[in-house]
């Protein structure tokens, strides 16, 4: 992947110049339409072209390209994280932000913008290891910011980005796996959380951590055969696991009391 063009420096000069501007002209919208074009410009985050992020056409003039980035800039500056739920958690409108000013700049100059659409584009004409390549760097940037939201507790946000994450990178276990664990947090969505623990284990079979995981979903789901069959696949491979010993000492002894939370151990 061809060196980020949003450097540091380059970055903060952009949030200061568009916090500037938001200074000038506060954005004229109301919040909860505001909070759901944050989340529609952060399902284009991660997926598709940098016109897509942008909602350019391929021949758009130089214009309509200043214009769009100043219309998303604006619409995800870190300084709305507070408006768009995200008070404290101002990561996943950095995020957003850089990918904007990202696209943006290569875009914006021709050189830039001829060398993507050779490169980038026009995803058919790049091998298809490099394609491989550049979605699991991507998915891994993911699933480090949402690890970082889990920490604070913000899982909505963090299933965004996962959902993200398994998009651009659909064999990423890791993220499967933590997108089962936050869906594990809603009673409601222990069925979901089941599939992507499944998911996980099947991308990565040796995970005892993944397995463990799926093995307490299904006990607070009272599958309670399941529960133990795993718990026992768990002993099988490492006999002095204490979680797993746990878990299946509470199903064989009748305790209906609750699973121990590890979701976020090591």
């Amino acid at each position: 992947m061809a060196r980020s063009l949003a450097t540091e420096a380059v970055l903060q000069r952009f949030l200061d110049r568009i916090a500037r501007d938001l200074e000038r002209r506060p954005l004229d919208l109301e919040a909860t339409t505001h909070r759901l074009q944050f989340a529609a410009a952060l399902g284009r985050c991660g997926r598709g072209t940098h016109y897509e992020l942008l909602e350019v056409a391929t021949d758009a003039e130089e214009g309509e390209i200043h214009a769009a980035y100043q219309r998303i800039a604006r619409l995800v500056h870190p300084v709305h994280a507070e408006r768009v739920g995200l008070a404290g958690r101002r990561g996943v409108a950095e995020l957003l932000f850089e990918r904007a000013t990202e696209a943006y700049l290569a875009l914006s100059d021709p050189h830039r913008r001829s060398a993507y659409d050779r490169e980038a584009a026009v995803l058919p004409q790049r091998p298809p290891s490099q394609r491989k390549a550049e979605a699991a760097r991507l998915a891994e940037e993911l699933l480090e910011r949402a690890r970082t939201l889990v920490d604070r507790d913000d899982y909505h946000y963090a299933l965004e980005l996962l959902q993200q994450a398994v998009q651009a990178d659909p064999t990423a276990a890791e993220c499967w796996a933590l997108m089962g664990r936050c869906r594990s947090q809603n009673p409601k969505w222990l069925h979901m959380a089941s599939d992507n623990l499944r998911k996980a284990v099947e991308l990565a079979p040796g995970s005892i951590e993944h397995l463990l995981a799926l093995a307490e979903v299904e006990e607070k789901r009272d599958r309670r055969d399941e529960a133990a069959r795993l718990y026992r696949q768990v002993l099988e491979r490492f006999a002095d696991h204490v979680a797993a010993q746990e878990g299946l000492a509470r199903l064989e002894g009748g305790d209906e009391g609750g699973t121990r939370r590890r979701w976020w151990g090591s």
